[in-house]
């Protein structure tokens, strides 16, 4: 049977003009028994259309910061805006990919592009858990994070400053930080839609694994 295609979006440098991922991604999707597919930030968005169709699953990665103009919020010195580009291309991926119902993983920014999309909005700047910060979350019984994961306590790895101040439409904080602070959202309604805040591609754990296979299993019944 053939390997479910994973499809990734990707970071996009515009002083190099270099399309990147990094390999951590790719290594945790064919782990996961997935394969894994770049789609490359573009000009003509429309073209999305052409890449959701070639694939079963989707990964958001992680992002600079999304304007804060997306979701009425103000500005921060802390904020560092991810290029224009790319931040078209990711609002109109995850917008096609919702609309498609096809299963997400989001990762980091990911969490955040899906948030904003759904008409929710960010805290501009917390303090703590960027660059490599590691703590724990808990994960409320009962949600699709928890049955994927099978523990209540999780310690994870984290590289962000800003999270989650009200969540979208239809998207139901399943875990939090020692702080208060949302770690996770899902979508109950949807096939897939299952969002974290931390970076489990870069934790060589259980937890994180599972997280992956969750994805590539439902990438593949939707075969």
């Amino acid at each position: 049977m053939a390997k479910p295609i994973i499809g990734l979006s990707t970071e996009y440098e515009k002083k190099r003009r270099k399309v990147t991922i990094d390999k951590s991604y790719l290594q945790a999707v064919e782990k996961a028994g997935g394969s894994p597919l770049l789609l490359p930030v573009l000009r003509e968005v429309y073209l999305v259309r052409d890449g959701l169709r070639r694939i079963d699953g989707l990964i958001l990665i992680g992002a600079d910061d999304y304007s804060p103009k997306l979701y009425g919020g103000k500005n921060h010195p802390k904020i560092d805006l991810t290029s224009p580009e790319r931040e078209r291309f990711d609002l109109e991926l995850a917008r096609q990919a919702l609309r498609l119902r096809i299963p997400i993983l989001g990762i980091c920014g990911g969490l955040q592009l899906v948030n904003i999309v759904r008409g929710g909005s960010l805290a501009p700047h917390v303090s703590g858990h960027s660059h490599g910060a590691r703590h724990y979350v808990e994960v409320k019984p009962g949600s699709r994070l928890f049955s994927i994961l099978k523990q209540r306590k999780v310690k994870v790895y984290s590289s962000h400053h800003q999270v989650v101040d009200r969540p979208g439409r239809g998207l139901k904080p399943v875990a939090f930080s020692p702080e208060g602070y949302i770690e996770a959202l899902e979508d109950q309604n949807h096939p897939f839609l299952v969002l974290v805040q931390w970076h489990p591609e870069r934790m060589p754990t259980l937890s994180a694994h599972r997280l992956f296979t969750a994805l590539v299993k439902e990438a593949r019944c939707r075969r």
